[in-house]
């Protein structure tokens, strides 16, 4: 979960730099070889997810890793690329990918995600997120590792969401 930064008094997982080092110190930041080379693309991945956020929100999971490309229909393109995604409280998904002089961040909420598949082999691994109409479905590839930390944590924060908003549906 997201915890105050003590040095400035504000919440640390609001800015791009706390995202990066989120991921970065939960091992989902890429693999550690390419940490040095990526920072400075993962920072500015995390930077389009942090001007998209809206004001009284929280990024809870910050993590990157290869995801097709999407087309302005929502269809995946063959060409996997670095993406930058985050949970925040609200139970959105943001997704982001950085390009000079372009601003490409996309989001989904958590009622709308129907299964996450976990596919993994000894080295590789997929990871797919199915939505309930079909229109946004993610295919998450890398590390098998990797693929098997992002899967545990975005799987506790679905039952998370998920147990708080039947608890809100059924008392009101």
């Amino acid at each position: 979960m997201a915890t105050p930064d003590t040095r400035t008094g504000r919440n640390f997982m609001k800015t791009g730099e706390g995202m990066y080092d989120f991921a970065k110190s939960h091992k989902v930041a890429g693999w550690p070889l390419l940490w040095k080379p990526m920072g400075w693309l993962g920072r500015k991945h995390f930077k389009n997810i942090e001007s998209s956020l809206a004001d009284d929100e929280t990024v809870v999971v910050a993590f990157l890793t290869k995801m097709a490309g999407l087309t302005d229909a929502g269809e995946p393109t063959g060409r996997y690329k670095w993406y930058a995604f985050a949970l925040g409280d609200s139970g959105t998904l943001y997704f982001a990918h950085w390009r000079p002089f372009h601003l490409d961040s996309l989001r989904m909420t958590l009622d709308q995600v129907n299964t996450i598949n976990p596919d993994t082999g000894l080295i590789r691994g997929r990871l797919q997120i199915q939505t309930l109409q079909g229109t946004q479905d993610l295919t998450l590839k890398w590390f098998a590792p990797q693929i098997r930390r992002i899967y545990d944590l975005l799987n506790n924060e679905k039952h998370t969401y998920d147990k708080l908003r039947h608890k809100v549906d059924l008392d009101g």
